[in-house]
Parts: structure tokens; C-alpha cells; sequence
């Protein structure tokens, strides 16, 4: 649950850092994931998740609401267009900047 909820949120912030940019450079994608993990947002994601999971036994994991779980937590800190877009016009552009090594 937590690397599916975790990584669609990377994406997402990926796509707010990327520009709609064809090619991603490492330092784009660098850039959306320590922006996602310096965020409030990694840590609350990781504390329902863990809250969710504590309170379930061991055949409630296996069961559908663990997938509705997983769309709850995604709903809820999914970024609309109009917001996309107020987003974007804070973020500088980083597509001039030289690519660098992992």
C-alpha cells in the first residue's frame, strides 16, 4: 500500500516539476523525489497507511478494502488542474540546468 500511495505521489510530483517535458533529466527526477520526501504530505501518506495497517488483522490484509485504501489515500492528496497550475507558476524552471550523475 505505502509504495503504491508513495510512488503515484512522486509521479505526481514529477509531472508538476517536469513541464510536460518529453525527456526527464536525472536532476528533474531527483528534484520530484526529495520535494516529495521534504513534504508534510510523505509523512501523513505514511501515517494513515501505517495507522490503516495496525488496525487490521492478518486476513483483513488480503481483502478489497485494502485496494479501497489505497484509492482513499490517493484521493485525498491528488493535485487538481487548477491547482497544478498555481503550483507550476512557483516552481522555477530547471530544464536549462545541466544534467548530473545518480
Amino acid at each position: 500500500m505505502s509504495y503504491i500511495d508513495h510512488l503515484t505521489l512522486v509521479f505526481q510530483t514529477l509531472y508538476l516539476v517536469s513541464e510536460s517535458q518529453e525527456k526527464l533529466t536525472r536532476r528533474v527526477i531527483k528534484l520530484a523525489v526529495a520535494s516529495y520526501l521534504a513534504s508534510p504530505i510523505s509523512d501523513e501518506v505514511h501515517s494513515k497507511i501505517k495507522d490503516y495497517v495496525l488496525s487490521l488483522n492478518i486476513l483483513e490484509l488480503a481483502d478489497r478494502n485494502s485496494l479501497d485504501k489505497i484509492v482513499e489515500v490517493m484521493q485525498l492528496y491528488t493535485i487538481d488542474a487548477a491547482e497544478m497550475s498555481e503550483l507550476r507558476k512557483k516552481i522555477p524552471h530547471v530544464g536549462l540546468l545541466p544534467d548530473e550523475l545518480w
